[in-house]
């Protein structure tokens, strides 16, 4: 929870939930799909204060305080889970905590999806809620440019190619926000700016926010 707090503090617009196993926080090999909750619950971060992992509950219930309203969240949903019992469960866990009273979660809550087989379930759990597809891979990312509501979160190096520049062209022609993943150092942050990304994913989020030029979006 302390990364969530520190990038909203730092003054992101948004937090994204990303990691599929525990080794980044944890420097443990396992999946998280993989370990149980009474397991999981157990482990402390390796850096201080050595938090445990958040719930996605707990998570909501901090983002609905009233100094939060503002920040909205991006779900990336792996493809390793069950596709049906992750978005059951989570619509569940998203039913059960109240929102900010201004500010519904439909409004606050993106839903990054990878593959095409989400997306109806996406509909059905989630009828009124924005997704954005979260791609390494334009030629793919390219089918969902006939759906409506959908954004695109790109990894940057992807569109570092011709084919790139086609697709950042053709999502601009379609009026879909683009964001890009995961960018780092001044270069990235340069040509994010020349390509007119509309938001941007970083571990540095005060650098960005820094600069007299912003996204509209930082995360």
């Amino acid at each position: 929870m302390g990364a969530f707090r520190g990038a909203v503090e730092a003054g992101a617009n948004a937090i994204e939930t990303d990691d599929a196993t525990l080794k980044r926080c944890f420097r443990k090999p396992d999946k998280i799909i993989d370990r149980d909750w009474g397991y999981i619950s157990e482990l402390r971060t390796l850096q201080e204060p050595h938090s445990a992992m958040p719930r996605l509950r707990e998570l909501l219930q901090y983002l609905a305080s009233s100094e939060k309203e503002d920040t909205w969240l991006l779900l990336d949903i792996k493809i390793d889970n069950n596709a049906d019992d992750i978005m059951r469960l989570m619509a569940e866990t998203v039913e059960s905590v109240p929102p900010h009273p201004n500010r519904p979660w439909s409004k606050r809550i993106v839903l990054g999806l990878w593959v095409a087989k989400f997306f109806p379930l996406a509909a059905q759990y989630f009828p009124t809620y924005s997704i954005t597809n979260i791609s390494f891979s334009p030629s793919y990312s390219r089918q969902f440019l006939a759906l409506p509501n959908v954004s695109f979160n790109m990894l940057q190096k992807a569109l570092f190619s011709p084919g790139g520049s086609r697709f950042i062209r053709d999502v601009r022609a379609a009026r879909r926000p683009l964001f890009l993943w995961t960018v780092a150092g001044d270069d990235w942050f340069r040509w994010a700016l020349k390509n007119q990304a509309d938001g941007v994913i970083t571990d540095d989020p005060k650098r960005f926010l820094e600069e007299p030029v912003v996204f509209n979006f930082v995360v």
